[in-house]
């Protein structure tokens, strides 16, 4: 399904989205106004006037919501739904403001409203909004899409199905002009979508997304399983799903590389993906998880299992156990955190991460671990130099391993860079492993160079 013209309307990604954070709480407009919210806010807008005035009564409405015709109950809802964006927020202010006194008994009397829903650009420096003003975080609604979701006639509830494409549509990253392009993809968790919108179930969740496909309005695709060794135990997580919209002209190269570069980031951080071979179907995990909750009702029934049903209900939560996640959102960073620290003990986390080129990580781990220092990338950056330069600017001698050792020179003795420079000509021969060798080599004589002789890369 092609856009056939640029007809939309404006939704404030905190319409769909649960913004909370801490003590904050920022709960979607859909959460607190119902689940007709995005529909109600895109027929408004619709009626809005140059000077953003909205003039509508609660019939016209009805009609846009193709309700003509249909009982009070959907008039009523509508009703409530004006008097709830009505109520005044902490800040005194309401998403709503009618020009008149109004009266809701009579669906046909016309108002005239202004709606106060948009976030607008700032200046960082002064914290005033920039002249004009600048609607930011939010996304475009296109007629057809609309149209195409208040049309569908099946199982699912259209409010609902409205509602995941937008928030789905609300988190894609969008290329902007004259910029390099980048995947224009989102992968929102499910528990993410499932706090966002009203539904609560993985299965229903699942269906709904499906339905989304087959409207051709999005796609999706799934880098695969993980999993990751912490000491003796096997840690395994499923990839969020990656979504794309059916309208972008990219979505399967977007997609397909996406996914890749996914693969490539988890990889580096110490994730490994399990092979075909490795992977439990999605119908195998239901009959063992099936086969599993009938014996142990059993149990719950008090009725005594035979030995060979115990044996059966071992070996299914063994089966169970190999492909149940035990990485979750949640404990994410502390396993990622674990596994770092024990492969470097010697290092504080921040050091980690900045070594492996994760500076937001970087960041986060050193205010974390030192909640008075207010430093940026700058500031780690000079910290991180001057950490190892004062560490590596005089070579040490009096280590009793490393007793007359001259760390401009290898294990062999011989010269670093005369070494790296006949490394060089044959350097498409060399196996990565070597190469390994002679970075950490290069880094030595790095590091034990003055700052200010050091070669800039």
């Amino acid at each position: 399904m092609k856009i056939k013209n640029n007809n939309f309307v404006m939704i404030p990604n905190k319409a769909v989205q649960d913004l909370s954070s801490g003590e904050i709480d920022k709960p979607s407009f859909i959460q607190l106004y119902g689940k007709r919210t995005i529909s109600y806010l895109r027929n408004l807008l619709k009626l809005e006037n140059k000077d953003k005035e909205i003039n509508f009564n609660i019939d016209m409405i009805m009609w846009m919501q193709k309700l003509e015709g249909r009982t009070e109950h959907e008039k009523t809802l509508f009703k409530k739904f004006l008097e709830r964006l009505q109520i005044k927020s902490d800040d005194n202010k309401s998403i709503i403001e009618f020009v008149d006194d109004v009266d809701f008994k009579k669906s046909s009397n016309f108002m005239t409203a202004e709606l106060d829903i948009y976030d607008y650009l700032k200046n960082k420096e002064t914290g005033e909004y920039e002249l004009p003003k600048k609607i930011v975080n939010f996304f475009m609604l296109m007629d057809n899409e609309y149209k195409t979701i208040m049309s569908y006639n099946g199982k699912l509830d259209k409010y609902n199905l409205l509602n995941l494409f937008c928030n789905i549509k609300s988190r894609i990253h969008r290329n902007k002009e004259n910029t390099n392009r980048e995947y224009e993809v989102a992968y929102p968790s499910y528990e993410r979508i499932e706090k966002d919108i009203f539904i609560e179930s993985d299965k229903t969740l699942k269906e709904y997304i499906e339905e989304l496909v087959n409207l051709e309005l999005i796609h999706f695709g799934c880098a695969g399983d993980m999993k990751m060794m912490v000491g003796s135990q096997t840690h395994r997580r499923k990839s969020n799903f990656t979504y794309v919209l059916h309208s972008n002209v990219n979505w399967e190269v977007d997609l397909k590389e996406s996914m890749e570069a996914h693969r490539k980031k988890k990889r580096s951080e110490g994730w490994s993906f399990i092979s075909k071979q490795d992977e439990i179907s999605a119908d195998e995990k239901r009959s063992i998880t099936q086969k599993i909750h009938a014996l142990e009702n059993i149990e719950k029934k008090n009725k005594l299992l035979t030995q060979s049903q115990e044996k059966e209900l071992a070996k299914l939560k063994r089966m169970e156990e190999k492909f149940k996640p035990k990485y979750t959102e949640d404990n994410a960073k502390d396993l990622e955190e674990q596994k770092f620290l024990e492969e470097n003990p010697d290092k504080e986390l921040w050091e980690i991460y900045y070594e492996k080129g994760l500076v937001k990580k970087s960041l986060r781990a050193k205010k974390e671990a030192y909640p008075d220092w207010k430093g940026d990338e700058n500031d780690l950056n000079e910290e991180y130099e001057d950490k190892y330069e004062s560490d590596n600017s005089e070579p040490d001698f009096d280590d009793e391993d490393d007793e007359g050792k001259d760390p401009t020179k290898n294990l062999n003795g011989k010269d670093l860079e005369s070494h790296h420079n006949e490394q060089n000509a044959n350097d498409d021969l060399i196996p990565e492993v070597v190469k390994d060798i002679v970075f950490a080599e290069q880094m030595q004589l790095y590091k034990a160079t003055p700052k200010k002789k050091r070669p800039i890369f």
